[in-house]
């Protein structure tokens, strides 16, 4: 292994930009190996993952999965480069609970405003045919509210699409910022701070100098263009019934909060009354 070497993960609840980061982060850094969801079969470790959460599989079998679809890349940038990237939401779990297996690893939390996340999620989810099966007919793709304990059986299929995915994001946000309080070096990232705002570069860079990485020139120039987009199917939050929008807020107001959103006066005024009970 080189000297120095280090891995990066990059974790999010997906829908956050990490295709398009990954991308970037490969044309600027000529030292790392970087991958967006590791190959096709790091699908398969967020299965078993979640089902390994819940006791239903035992702990080797998506630690087997990781060695056949994960290792051989990360072996190669061992032999080859001085930095591992692998921008990959499937692996929220696996790569908390496995950190041993990633030698001198860091850690890239990129959170997004909830709202967004679960209008993005959806569309795209019904965008395409492969996304329609993973979201909607693929067992443990996603987290569940009442196998997790969370929510009664009754309380999680009450729930609409929208308060679903509202628990999927405060879940899978919850997991990763454990991170937080542990031993291996964590950054949180916003979504809307990368991609919309004036100085996306300065963002970057910072992402950068958490692997002690510096480039030089003009950053911002690689946020011109934006892919993986999904269509509009399901309008944003202010088209949103009240009713809706106050159980999303029972369910992700602390975190969201915490994150800094969800101070809008309009979105305020359609959470003022009533209340969620879980």
């Amino acid at each position: 292994m080189n000297d120095g070497f280090q891995s990066l993960l990059i974790l999010s609840t997906g829908r956050t930009g990490t295709k398009f980061l990954a991308k970037t982060l490969q044309k600027i850094l000529p030292q790392a190996l970087v991958f967006h969801e590791g190959g096709e079969r790091s699908r398969l470790i967020n299965i078993f993952s979640h089902a390994q959460l819940l006791d239903f599989v035992p702990d080797f079998l998506p630690r087997f999965l990781w060695r056949k679809a994960i290792l051989p890349a990360l072996q190669q940038a061992q032999e080859k480069a001085s930095l591992y990237i692998d921008a990959n939401n499937h692996l929220y779990i696996f790569g908390i609970r496995n950190r041993d297996l990633y030698p001198s690893l860091k850690i890239i939390h990129i959170v997004r405003d909830p709202r967004d996340y679960i209008r993005s999620h959806i569309n795209w989810s019904r965008s395409r045919v492969k996304s329609f099966i993973a979201n909607y007919l693929t067992p443990f793709w996603q987290p569940s509210g009442y196998l997790m304990g969370d929510l009664s059986m009754w309380e999680w299929f009450k729930l609409n699409r929208l308060e679903k995915y509202a628990w999927i994001w405060m879940f899978k946000n919850r997991y990763i910022q454990q991170l937080e309080s542990s031993d291996t070096p964590y950054l949180r990232v916003r979504f809307e701070d990368l991609f919309f705002s004036q100085d996306p570069g300065s963002i970057l860079s910072a992402m950068l100098a958490f692997v002690d990485v510096r480039v030089s020139g003009d950053l911002n120039k690689h946020f011109a263009s934006t892919i993986n987009v999904s269509k509009a199917n399901i309008n944003s939050w202010p088209t949103w019934p009240v009713e809706t929008c106050r159980k999303i807020h029972s369910i992700c107001g602390d975190l969201m909060g915490s994150y800094g959103y969800g101070s809008e006066p309009d979105w305020i005024q359609k959470c003022s009354h009533g209340e969620y009970s879980s």
